[in-house]
């Protein structure tokens, strides 16, 4: 199955697996029907993954500058064809990223951005806030250990409402919360509820 996306438009795509991506604009993804003992991707553009964790089959995407290879884990990718810097960028879990024959290069962490010269083969990782990065290139709005009323006061700015806490929060309470900014109020407070 192959999915491209014109310039300046993303897609959502469903692999076999239930995992999920999100392409950016001028991404190409390639991928069975149905995955055998490996659950494996080629990508050429940018593409954030929301893996389904299966440790008997890993994941691997392969890119035209490296291979990041996962088990179940969130992160993005970025690596056009023609172009020798890529860089990958990790959200939860972990994942290794390999040179394009399969080498080792290095483990991310939650948090960090590998931005690799394929020409130069020059590594450099990176801290990144992982949330900003998600908001800038797929408008998803990350919230990460907050507060109840911190959420609902980022979703008040996003939509221009105002909304009501219930009795029943628990103060004191953190939770890791996201949405899309494309998406409706009404859906994004049902996914609070």
């Amino acid at each position: 199955v192959s999915v491209s996306t014109p310039l300046g438009v993303k897609s959502d795509v469903v692999l076999p697996d239930g995992s999920r991506v999100r392409l950016n604009g001028g991404t190409r993804i390639v991928y069975p029907a149905l995955f055998g003992d490996e659950r494996r991707v080629e990508v050429d553009g940018e593409a954030y993954f929301d893996v389904t964790h299966d440790a008997g089959q890993p994941f691997v995407v392969t890119a035209p500058a490296f291979r990041v290879r996962v088990l179940g884990t969130v992160f993005n990718v970025r690596s056009f064809s023609g172009d020798p810097v890529a860089e990958a960028t990790l959200a939860e879990g972990s994942v290794a990223l390999q040179h394009a024959g399969g080498r080792n290069l290095i483990c991310l962490h939650p948090g960090q951005q590998a931005v690799y010269d394929a020409d130069a083969e020059l590594l450099e990782v990176n801290e990144v806030p992982v949330g900003d990065l998600l908001l800038i290139r797929y408008g998803v709005v990350t919230l990460d250990d907050v507060t109840l009323p911190e959420i609902v006061a980022r979703i008040e700015r996003t939509y221009g409402v105002s909304l009501r806490i219930g009795a029943q929060h628990i103060p004191g309470e953190r939770y890791n919360f996201s949405f899309q900014k494309d998406a409706s109020v009404e859906d994004v407070v049902e996914l609070l509820q």
